[in-house]
């Protein structure tokens, strides 16, 4: 099955997306793939998931 969006792996995110994930890996344990998803496309979307 083919993803329609491209999703990179969090560990090349950049800049403040990466930051968030650091944050959500250091919550969790780990970057699920929804928030690696929304996070690629949208970085306040992501923080608003985290409040």
């Amino acid at each position: 099955m083919t993803s329609r969006i491209d999703t990179p792996a969090a560990t090349a995110a950049t800049g403040e997306t990466a930051d968030v994930f650091a944050a959500t890996r250091k919550s969790i344990g780990m970057v699920p793939n929804p928030y690696a998803a929304v996070g690629s496309l949208n970085t306040s979307a992501l923080q608003a998931m985290h409040k």
